[in-house]
């Protein structure tokens, strides 16, 4: 469609990515609630089909928060039919994209380099606090990334440009530093990188459970 076009396929587009064939399109629209999508032969015979959902084992930042579901877990040629059915329709071998509004056309090869690694939640003694770590074996230069507990407001925490966490360190960011402070009632917590003012992936994110004051 047009809309996908503009998205994917457009060169100016914030989410473009070369090469991205279409090899045609479908009616209707998918199930917000969850729902099986079937892979059907011109003979009738089912090919295969994934019985997706919104909640429980399935990840839910692809229900509307700006995620495609990836498989992470593919069938391999020694699985049986059964077998990779089976495996299609756990949502367990599914994950939220790490790229805002998919990777269609490709699989992203994106690992995690910098993790929400600890967090202090919901406190009048030191005040809230975020640790950040590299896991990684390079230098992390956190320009055009932004922390938010509320992806209505995605831009709530620019790290100040040239921000860099060497290989195997922590940053701390401090209540009084981010701006904002943590929920008691539970919180999400999410690490961006933005161009411009548009999300182009998801870095990190932890959801918060309600805490005790401490």
């Amino acid at each position: 469609t047009n809309e996908f076009a503009q998205r994917y396929q457009t060169n100016s587009a914030p989410w473009y990515w070369p090469g991205i064939n279409v090899a045609g399109q479908w009616v209707g629209a998918l199930d917000n609630s969850g729902a099986a999508v079937s892979l059907v032969g011109s003979n009738g015979v089912e090919l295969s089909s994934v019985p997706y959902k919104t909640s429980g084992d399935w990840p839910e930042r692809a229900d509307g928060q700006g995620s495609s579901l990836e498989l992470h877990r593919f069938p391999t040629a020694t699985n049986s039919t059964a077998e990779a059915q089976a495996i299609v329709a756990d949502g367990r071998h599914w994950r939220s994209s790490s790229l805002y509004h998919g990777s269609p056309g490709r699989v992203d090869p994106f690992e995690k380099a910098v993790r929400i690694s600890e967090i202090l939640a919901h406190t009048d003694v030191v005040g809230d606090w975020v640790e950040l770590s590299n896991v990684s074996d390079q230098p992390a230069d956190l320009t055009a990334w932004y922390l938010t507990d509320n992806l209505d407001v995605p831009l709530r925490y620019a790290f100040p440009n040239g921000t860099v966490i060497p290989p195997g360190e922590t940053l701390l960011l401090s209540q009084a530093q981010l701006g904002f402070g943590l929920s008691e009632l539970g919180d999400d917590l999410t690490l961006l990188q933005v161009g411009g003012t548009n999300i182009l992936r998801f870095l990190d994110s932890v959801d918060l459970p309600a805490s005790a004051r401490e």
